[in-house]
């Protein structure tokens, strides 16, 4: 059986590692990366020696993790292949790749900004993170782009309606 681990690696793998994945987001494009980010970090996620994840981690001048501004998305991006795969694997590599990038990153800072793509649809690994236990740091997880409503069972129709964009 593979094992899975993780660890941080240079700009040059992240880039290489860039050209075999689906680049369907300019947010995770190195170009764009360099550009908009003071420093980043690129954090590798392994099945044996093969990387199958890199997850981007911008931080300001001092080393502190932050979220880029005016981004939709910058965090794990997967090898081609993994999308590929059928779901139920696709499930069993994230939850065990997310859980060693999550215990490594957090070794080198003390919280994590991650925006994840709505491919990215099950954060277990994120949520279960010290299930348990009190004593310990969980992570918050939050929706930034939603038709989340809030007092929803409060609002009356047209109430509802006059919240829509006018372009929607």
């Amino acid at each position: 059986m593979d094992k899975f681990a993780a660890k941080q690696v240079t700009s040059t793998t992240y880039k290489n590692f860039w050209e075999k994945t689906l680049k369907d987001n300019v947010f995770l494009n190195p170009l764009f990366l360099d550009f908009v980010c003071e420093k980043v970090e690129y954090w590798a996620g392994f099945k044996g020696e093969k990387i199958l994840c890199i997850c981007p981690i911008p931080t300001n001048l001092l080393g502190v993790a932050i979220l880029v501004p005016f981004t939709y998305y910058i965090g794990p991006l997967w090898l081609k292949e993994y999308w590929d795969s059928p779901p139920f694997r696709r499930y069993a590599t994230s939850q065990k790749i997310y859980h060693e990038l999550i215990k490594n990153i957090l070794i080198s800072h003390k919280s994590i900004n991650i925006s994840f793509s709505n491919q990215n649809e099950d954060l277990r690994a994120f949520s279960w993170w010290n299930y348990g236990k009190n004593n310990l740091p969980k992570f918050n997880i939050e929706p930034r782009y939603t038709a989340k409503i809030y007092g929803l069972q409060s609002k009356t129709e047209p109430e509802l309606i006059s919240n829509f964009r006018s372009d929607d």
